[in-house]
């Protein structure tokens, strides 16, 4: 975990947010002839999580949406599967580190305009004149403040890995067919929030290979995510 943490931070400028954007590294690799059209059983990747786990049971529902659009078909039972699709995810350490800003100082930067006016003065035969200059003046950046501050951020992960039952009862050594790594900075360690957005930014990685790890980013409304969320 803690180096698939600092692999996706590299690739990653800023924290995901619980905002109306999540920005996302998504890592998928598959072996050649990989198929969408294939029927399987999931299951939890984690020894500490059974799959009677209520989170459990709430996170596999948003991958069985996922994989359903893709063409894959759930069965109840192994020996009717063609693969095994083993789910874990997780949040990392709290990670802090400092960074520098600038903020810009508002000020009078000059004169935009001026405005003169006359006044003509007459006291008998005497005649005066007098006149009046109003500058207005222009506003815009004098200059800036910096300062340094910390950000602490948690990495939130979803893993999904697909197994070829035939292969594996056979005791082949290479069973694994296909494999799905989404992963996003937040601010809060609330995952049950942003899963159903790293399901939706992985799903179309399915049993594919990204070729190298590619950022993706998806609104919390977007249309993706609402049918992977099933509202």
């Amino acid at each position: 975990m803690k180096k698939l943490c600092f692999l996706l931070l590299a690739a990653l400028s800023a924290s995901c947010s619980l905002g109306p954007q999540i920005d996302m590294a998504v890592n998928s690799l598959a072996a050649p002839n990989s198929s969408t059209n294939a029927k399987y059983v999931l299951y939890s990747g984690s020894d500490t999580v059974p799959g009677s786990d209520l989170q459990f049971r709430e996170y596999a529902n948003f991958v069985h949406r996922g994989l359903a659009s893709r063409g894959f078909v759930e069965v109840d039972d192994l020996s009717n599967a063609d693969i095994a699709i083993f789910l874990v995810y997780g949040v990392g350490d709290p990670m802090t580190w400092q960074y520098t800003y600038s903020t810009p100082v508002w000020g009078q930067t000059g004169i935009s305009s001026s405005e003169t006016s006359g006044t003509i003065s007459t006291y008998g035969n005497t005649s005066s004149y007098s006149e009046n200059t109003t500058y207005n003046p222009s506003y815009g950046v004098t200059g800036y403040d910096s300062g340094v501050a910390q950000k602490t951020v948690f990495f939130l992960s979803m893993q999904v890995a697909a197994i070829d039952v035939a292969k594996y009862n056979a005791g082949e050594p290479n069973a694994e067919v296909w494999k799905t790594v989404v992963g996003c900075f937040q601010e809060t360690p609330d995952l049950r929030a942003v899963f159903p957005v790293l399901v939706a930014g992985g799903v179309p990685h399915f049993a594919s290979s990204s070729g190298k790890q590619i950022p993706v980013r998806l609104g919390m409304n977007d249309s993706e995510v609402v049918y992977i969320r099933g509202n």
